[in-house]
């Protein structure tokens, strides 16, 4: 009596696992559609932003150019000045630290 109830909650379990199976299989498809459908859509959404990027490059510089490299060379002069000054700060700050705790 015991072993038959028992092999009956099996069953039940062994029909919820392969429901739940389904279910995640499906979903897995369903995802994978959404994945292709999304790139398709960022992608042409990317190349419409880099080709307007481009145009108004054109009208600002009169030639394409890396953004990384652009950048580098725009750099606040005023902003530099105060990195430098708080690099030494901090180095003398560093410095004054590890005397007062030779003392």
């Amino acid at each position: 009596m015991r072993l038959r109830r028992r092999i009956l909650q099996l069953e039940e379990e062994k029909k919820m696992q392969r429901r739940q199976l389904k279910d995640s299989k499906a979903r897995l498809i369903l995802l994978q559609k959404h994945k292709r459908l999304f790139q398709v859509v960022y992608k042409r959404e990317l190349e419409r932003m880099t080709s307007k990027c481009d145009e108004l490059m054109i009208q600002k510089f009169g030639k394409i150019d890396d953004m990384a490299v652009m950048e580098l060379v725009m750099i606040n002069p005023r902003l530099e000045e105060l990195s430098t000054k708080m690099l030494v700060l901090q180095a003398n700050m560093q410095k004054e630290q590890e005397k007062m705790e030779g003392k």
